[in-house]
């Protein structure tokens, strides 16, 4: 009898493990689904990403929205933690963010409306960091504006990496403030990086060294002239061989965009 209490406790384990296993699969699918199309195109530019989160569900999100065939606006955000809760976050920061862009508001504005919507759904410990680039292909001007992320790189045709500073807190963290817009030229032919910091932050197996900007700023300086693709796979192939594989700790998320010429 006692041996039939543990194979029936173990085969109901095992069932109960079977079907969460089978929850996340499909949590997982509906949340790359919530994520950009694979081939998203946009006239003027050429756009490559990648997601790769640490556990089923992830807290990094992307999000592109093209407006006639001559603005471009690319998202990144990192929300706090990674798994199921950062994931259930991204989920609604990303549905806020896709409904307050079609009010047309300006987009400090914008990121006014979505901090609040974030202190008003998360626990007050969670927060959201958030790039959002506005790229205006007739004018020849990106107009970026923070939330606490990681500054977007721009890689010249030359080789010359700089990037672009907007210092501002992030979604979440605390009272509203006050968010600027930076606006710059846009060069033709050249490559602009958005990042999350799981691609910064990772570690190689011995624990010795996270990759850091200046192993990242190396390899984007051998990107001139090189395609979007060309340039993640760069990102990703120095990444892996930092870490000795491709599974990250955090969520790791990389969003190239190559402008071209005026044709």
């Amino acid at each position: 009898n006692e041996m039939a209490g543990h194979l029936e406790a173990s085969v109901a384990a095992r069932a109960e493990a079977e079907a969460l296993g089978r929850e996340l699969a499909i949590a997982r699918d509906l949340q790359r689904r919530l994520l950009p199309a694979p081939d998203f195109a946009f006239p003027g530019v050429e756009i490559a990403a990648d997601f790769r989160p640490a556990a089923a569900i992830g807290g990094d999100f992307y999000h592109f929205l093209g407006e006639g065939e001559t603005a471009l606006t690319v998202v990144i955000a990192d929300v706090s933690g990674h798994g199921l809760p950062a994931g259930i976050v991204m989920a609604s920061a990303l549905a806020s963010l896709t409904a307050l862009s079609r009010g047309g508001t300006d987009t400090p504005t914008l990121l006014g409306l979505l901090d609040d919507e974030v202190r008003r759904t998360t626990e007050r410990r969670a927060f959201v960091t958030l790039a959002h680039v506005c790229f205006d292909l007739a004018a020849r001007r990106a107009e970026f504006t923070n939330a606490g992320h990681l500054y977007p790189y721009r890689v010249a045709p030359d080789g010359r990496v700089t990037w672009v500073e907007n210092p501002a807190r992030p979604l979440g963290a605390g009272r509203p403030v006050e968010r600027l817009t930076v606006t710059v030229p846009l060069v033709d032919g050249e490559s602009w990086v958005f990042l999350s910091d799981g691609v910064i932050e990772a570690m190689p197996p011995d624990g010795s060294e996270a990759f850091g900007f200046d192993r990242l700023e190396a390899v984007l300086a051998t990107t001139a002239g090189k395609g979007a693709w060309d340039v993640l796979e760069a990102i990703l192939a120095a990444w892996r061989a930092h870490t000795g594989g491709d599974d990250p700790e955090d969520d790791r998320t990389v969003v190239v965009v190559k402008v071209h010429g005026r044709r």
